[in-house]
């Protein structure tokens, strides 16, 4: 619904800039909310407190995330410069990945108590959510509005269309199911640790920041290697990667830590082509085939 709204949003600012603009803000502030929690409150008021502010924090970020992805779609139509882009925004991700996983438990244990703790790192958060989207908001130049680019069909109607988009529909159908994948290893981390191999939570971060800076690090050489070979082909052997640590794993007791380490620089390998290619996974030869599909697809 909101993907329809912003396509015919009409500004001095752009249909997707205003967006960000008028949004840092707030969304800085409900990112902070999520975490200050009152202390004392009676359980079922702290449930409502946390039930609204994290409706209301996942709400801006629709908002405000929706028309900056299409912004990297819409400021170049070039195959390269779109890989690029991806994975600047990519590695921006990665760092709140890393930043959630790292920095927070540090800063709470250090803190006086744990609801001091996540108040002082949740406002810490929502400051950086609001300076990075400002920022994206002040330096990025939003192409002018082709006023022919989208009809005046009415949502459903966008909806309809969208799923007889085979093209469009195969490329959501493996990109959600890969991604439901890999994040179900980050969120099965902990508890792989602490159950199977004996550790304690202290080891999470270690292997949070290990996983993830691979990640960070392999994206930059899957764009040289996607530069001088087809996506689809490093996009398989990306996934391989991953599957080949996650079997190795199976084999893992007791403080095997080490080799823990190990396999999860595979599965980071792995990770990376996916995090880089997830917006465009199709081959060269076959970008100008589906270059249309993607590009009415693009808004839905």
């Amino acid at each position: 619904m909101f993907g329809w709204i912003a396509d015919r949003t009409r500004s001095r600012h752009g249909r997707r800039r205003v967006y960000l603009i008028y949004g840092a803000l707030p969304l800085a502030v409900a990112t902070a909310a999520v975490w200050m929690v009152p202390p004392g409150l009676d359980p079922v008021y702290a449930f409502l407190w946390v039930a609204i502010s994290y409706t209301l924090f996942d709400t801006l970020l629709t908002l405000v995330q929706l028309p900056y992805s299409a912004l990297a779609a819409e400021m170049t139509r070039d195959y390269d410069e779109r890989t690029s882009l991806s994975v600047i925004a990519s590695f921006g991700a990665l760092a709140g990945f890393i930043l959630g996983s790292t920095l927070m438990p540090a800063l709470v244990s250090r803190s006086p108590d744990a609801g001091t703790g996540y108040a002082l790192t949740g406002a810490l958060f929502g400051v950086i959510v609001g300076a990075t989207i400002g920022w994206v908001a002040w330096r990025v130049k939003e192409p002018p509005i082709d006023r022919r680019q989208h009809s005046s069909a009415m949502p459903w109607h966008v909806v309809r269309d969208a799923l007889r988009n085979r093209p469009f529909m195969t490329l959501v159908t493996v990109v959600g199911l890969v991604r439901i994948g890999l994040t179900l290893i980050q969120a099965a981390l902990a508890y792989f640790v602490i159950y199977q191999l004996q550790g304690s939570k202290s080891d999470l971060p270690e292997l949070m920041l290990t996983l993830l800076s691979v990640v960070g690090v392999s994206m930059f050489v899957w764009k040289r290697i996607i530069d001088r070979w087809e996506k689809s082909y490093a996009y398989i052997a990306g996934l391989c990667c991953s599957v080949i640590g996650l079997i190795a794993i199976f084999w893992l007791g007791p403080n095997q830590k080490g080799i823990m380490m190990l396999e999860l620089v595979i599965i980071g390998i792995g990770m990376g082509a996916h995090w880089l290619l997830l917006i465009y996974p199709i081959t060269r030869a076959h970008h100008a085939d589906l270059k249309a599909a993607l590009d009415a697809a693009s808004s839905y």
